[in-house]
């Protein structure tokens, strides 16, 4: 098992990696716009990665990547025909994808429909159509669409010097995602760690995993490259970088040393069958910026307010809410 999944048990990593995530949210909120060259495109720039036990199968596992940040409104609401949208996921703690699942996409018809293909390790196989639910092999259901954005937040409070009053900068945004929900026994056993990829001509556009990490703690001039960075290869190239971050936020270095081991490279871990959430994986309703910002303020901060999202969620698949 590798240090830093050991590390999620032992240092109690909810709390820690919070204390790093809210400094870059004024400027872009989770992963929305997070780097000058996914800005280019909405379509691969990755917003959010959920991956949590399914609701309505103990024994599956939810996946859902969101792309096109204010869908419709700054964003397109198409997906990109000449892009892969990838989930990795790494079994055995090296950062490295032991399986990958691809979701791709027709160009939109004339009748404005736009078709979609997955493929990924261990069969895990279908075709759709965007807006539509489709089987999997082997019993898994996918789907991509445009869903309310689920992400909230107080970001024009938190712009205010903390001043907040409980608006949810993102209420009526919506976002374009892709949905997948495949046997848990397909992605490997125990824990894992999960990341997402786009992918336009055999180059990585956008990649993220934990809410935050690149917009937190990476330079303006360093997140274009900490995105296209294999995430075996991040604490290498941005550990020193993470660590004089984190030492800035705490004050203390040798604790920001051993926080930035564990949230560098950037995977989101998961334990197989444990709902507990978020750093356990990442489910819909958890309030990240809430814990984020107890931490960060050592407590004098709780809450910005917000403390759900503008729209229930379905304990039925897909979960989003429906699109504003």
């Amino acid at each position: 098992m590798s240090i830093q999944r050991t590390g999620l048990t032992t240092l109690g990593v909810l709390s820690l990696a919070a204390a790093t995530a809210v400094t870059g949210l004024a400027a872009n909120a989770a992963d929305h716009l997070d780097a000058p060259a996914v800005r280019a495109d909405g379509r691969t720039d990755i917003n959010d990665v959920y991956v949590f036990q399914s609701p309505q199968d103990a024994d599956k596992t939810v996946l859902i990547m969101t792309v096109n940040p204010a869908a419709g409104m700054i964003s397109g609401t198409s997906f990109h025909p000449d892009a892969k949208y990838r989930f990795n996921i790494d079994d055995n703690g090296d950062a490295k994808a032991d399986r990958t699942i691809d979701v791709r996409f027709d160009d939109v018809g004339k009748n404005g429909k736009q078709e979609f293909s997955v493929r990924g390790s261990g069969n895990v196989r279908g075709d759709g159509l965007v807006g539509k639910q489709a089987k999997l092999r082997n019993g898994g259901k996918a789907t991509a669409g445009v869903f309310d954005d689920p992400f909230f937040f107080d970001l024009a409070g938190f712009r205010n010097g903390f001043a907040f009053t409980g608006v949810d900068f993102f209420k009526g945004f919506n976002t374009s995602a892709i949905v997948l929900e495949v046997p848990s026994k397909q992605l490997g056993t125990g824990g894992i760690g999960v990341w997402a990829t786009t992918i336009v001509d055999g180059k990585v556009v956008d990649q993220m995993a934990r809410p935050a990490i690149n917009t937190a703690l990476i330079s303006a001039a360093n997140k274009d490259a900490f995105n296209t960075t294999p995430p075996s290869k991040q604490w290498e190239r941005f550990g020193a970088e993470a660590t004089a971050t984190i030492t800035a936020l705490s004050g203390d270095a040798a604790y920001a040393d051993a926080v930035a081991r564990i949230l560098i490279p950037d995977v989101l871990t998961f334990t197989l069958g444990d709902n507990s959430g978020f750093l356990n994986g990442r489910q819909l309703a958890n309030d990240v910026i809430d814990v984020e910002l107890s931490v960060l303020t050592n407590g004098g901060l709780g809450t910005d307010g917000v403390n759900s999202n503008d729209s229930t969620f379905s304990n039925m698949f897909p979960y989003l809410a429906p699109a504003h």
